[in-house]
């Protein structure tokens, strides 16, 4: 619950749902309740079966996953979406056409999707090392970043008030691969440090 409380705070001001009033805040009912399913089916019962170190990792690789759809997504409306726009998408195939041709804030947007793809790439392996043991390499990485930034996209392509873009597909996954690169220079020696502390 502390959980939800939290990203529902930061959700709301930052699509100005406390200041707009009731009415806007129902356009977001849905997806309060698929974050609030996936807490208590999806993370919760995983929680019970992990210790404290574990938790901790889950609970922040969870949170920023809720925090990216948050960002991303919300209003997820798909099947209104569908009904209202004639079955059409909004799909932007040139590769940085908004930088090249200087339209609106193109820069700025390109380093927010650098940097919220990073925490995936640098907490990733981490997730996938300590609960699943399972060793992540860089060019799985760059496909998994790749994977889900195209997840975000095509899910875009039904949300009335989002639109993909394959620059953000391109930098999406550059954001990935850069957190990859500082798992792979921070985190990985001292996770193998503490193993090896830990074994002694």
């Amino acid at each position: 619950m502390l959980l939800f409380h939290f990203l529902f705070t930061i959700v709301s001001f930052r699509y100005g749902i406390i200041s707009t009033g009731l009415g806007d805040e129902m356009r977001y009912f849905l997806d309060y309740v698929v974050i609030l399913l996936i807490i208590f089916y999806g993370v919760r019962p995983k929680m019970a079966r992990l210790d404290r170190k574990e938790q901790v990792l889950l609970f922040l690789f969870s949170a920023y996953l809720i925090g990216v759809y948050a960002v991303t997504l919300m209003p997820f409306r798909p099947l209104s979406h569908l009904w209202s726009s004639g079955f059409s998408f909004s799909l932007h195939t040139e590769a940085f056409g908004d930088v090249i041709n200087s339209r609106g804030p193109a820069m700025r947007e390109v380093l927010l999707n650098i940097i919220m793809f990073m925490p995936f790439g640098f907490l990733f392996p981490i997730v996938q090392s300590e609960l699943k043991h399972k060793k992540v390499t860089f060019p799985k990485i760059t496909v998994y970043s790749l994977m889900f930034s195209l997840l975000i996209e095509f899910l875009q392509m039904f949300n009335t008030s989002r639109s993909s873009d394959i620059t953000d597909l391109i930098t999406n996954t550059i954001g990935g691969v850069i957190g990859y690169m500082l798992y792979f220079i921070i985190a990985k020696p001292l996770l193998n440090e503490l193993k090896g502390e830990n074994k002694i």
